[in-house]
C-alpha cells in the first residue's frame, strides 16, 4: 500500500539491538538500550520529523524476543510515543528474523511501525504543504531494503525527486570502507539495481561512517554510502566509538530544497558502559541460562518428591521421562535423586 509523509523532514537511526537478556561486557545493557531510546525520543520531540526510520535489528542480539512483558510494554510505549509525532518505518534486519515469531512481527502487527511489506517497498517524502494529491512531485523517495533483499528492483521516482535506499547489509567500496572489518561485503558499485540511486544509508555495520563516501557505478553515475552506526554498541571489541549518527533530511521552505546532514548521536563513555577486561566475568549465554532454569525446575520437582517421602517405584526412571529438559539436565537430576534416596535409606545392620 502506497505510503507518503509530508512535513519538515525525515530522521534515520541505525540498529537498535534492544534486548533485556543480553549482557556482553556491559555493566547494564538494558539501561544502555533505554538510554539510546531516550535520546531518540528527545530528538524526535525536538525536531518533529514527518517520519522516523530504523535501519533494522530492532530487537535482539542473539534472540528475537523480549523476555520481560514489562520491558516489552515499555518498548511498545516508546514506539507509540514517537508515533504520535512522526510516522515510523523499520527496515527488517537479519536479527529481526530470529525465532518463530520475532518481536519485529509483533510490533509491526500492532501497527507501531510500517515495514517494506506494508508500504510496497518505499515511501515518499513531501515538503511542508506539499502532497501527491496536490500534484506535487516528492522531494525524496525512500526505498526500504530488508536484509536479504539486496537485489530488489526499485520503483524509482522520476526527477526532480531524489531516490534514497535505506538498507541493512554490509556494502563496501574498495579502498574506502576500511574503518570496519568487511567480511562478505557487497561491492556497492557492482549492484546493477542501484543505478539511479543517489545514496545508500545502511544498518548492519555498527561502526559509524567517519564521512559520507562515494563510488562510481558500472553503468555510469555515482552512489553515496553512509552508516549511521549502532547506538547500543553490543560488542566492546568491535564497537570502540563514542558517538553514532542521526541522519536528517530537512525541507527548507524558503528555498524549496531538501538537504541532508549527519548529526552526532552522543553515547555514554565507554568506561561507564563496559567492564574492563580485568573486571569482566564472562556471562552465561542465552542457551546456558535456559538450561540452568530447566535444571533448577527439575530440582524443585525432586525436592517435592523427597519432602513428601514418595520413595516407591522407579523414581529415577520417572525423572528421565520428564519432558522439556535436556539429557544433561535429566542425568544431573537423576543423580541428585539417587544420592538423596540413598541418604534416606536405613543403615544396614
Amino acid at each position: 500500500m502506497y505510503q507518503s509523509v509530508s512535513g519538515s523532514g525525515v530522521l534515520i537511526v541505525g540498529d537498535l539491538h534492544f534486548s533485556d537478556v543480553y549482557t556482553g561486557k556491559h555493566k547494564n545493557y538494558l539501561k544502555n538500550c533505554f538510554d539510546a531510546l531516550a535520546k531518540i525520543r528527545n530528538r524526535v520531540l525536538e525536531t518533529k520529523p514527518a517520519a522516523v526510520v530504523f535501519l533494522g535489528d530492532v530487537v535482539g542480539v542473539n534472540e528475537g524476543n523480549v523476555r520481560s512483558r514489562e520491558v516489552l510494554n515499555q518498548l511498545c510505549s516508546f514506539f507509540r510515543e514517537i508515533g504520535e509525532v512522526s510516522k515510523v518505518f523499520c527496515v527488517r534486519g537479519n536479527h529481526d528474523f530470529n525465532g518463530s515469531f520475532p518481536e519485529f512481527q509483533f510490533l509491526s502487527g500492532l501497527k507501531l511501525f510500517e515495514t517494506s511489506a506494508s508500504s510496497d517497498g518505499y515511501f515518499d517524502f513531501f515538503g511542508t504543504g506539499k502532497s501527491r494529491d496536490n500534484g506535487d512531485a516528492p522531494e525524496v523517495r525512500f526505498h526500504l531494503m530488508d536484509y536479504g533483499s539486496e537485489n530488489m528492483k526499485f520503483d524509482l521516482a522520476p526527477e526532480p525527486a531524489v531516490n534514497i535506499v535505506l538498507g541493512h547489509n554490509n556494502f563496501t567500496i574498495q579502498g574506502l570502507t576500511n574503518w570496519y572489518q568487511a567480511h562478505g561485503g557487497i561491492e556497492l558499485g557492482t549492484m546493477e539495481n542501484m543505478q539511479g540511486i543517489y545514496m545508500m544509508i545502511s544498518g548492519h555495520i555498527h561502526n559509524p561512517s567517519p564521512q559520507i563516501i562515494s563510488t562510481n557505478m558500472l553503468v555510469g553515475g555515482s552512489c553515496l554510502l553512509f552508516y549511521p552506526g549502532c547506538p547500543t554498541r553490543p560488542s566492546l571489541e568491535k564497537n570502540m566509538y563514542e558517538s553514532a549518527w542521526f541522519v536528517e533530511f530537512k525541507y527548507d521552505e524558503d528555498t524549496g530544497n531538501t538537504n541532508y546532514d549527519a548529526i552526532e548521536f552522543p553515547l555514554s563513555p565507554i568506561s561507564e558502559t563496559f567492564y574492563s577486561n580485568e573486571d569482566f566475568v564472562e556471562e552465561k549465554s542465552e542457551e546456558e541460562l535456559a538450561e540452568m532454569e530447566r535444571t533448577a525446575a527439575l530440582k524443585d520437582v525432586l525436592d517435592d518428591i523427597l519432602k513428601c517421602r514418595i520413595v516407591q517405584g522407579d523414581l529415577v526412571g520417572q525423572v528421565k521421562m520428564i519432558p522439556n529438559a535436556s539429557e544433561e539436565a535429566k542425568a544431573m537430576a537423576a543423580q541428585y535423586l539417587q544420592i538423596a534416596i540413598d541418604s534416606r535409606a536405613p543403615a544396614k545392620k
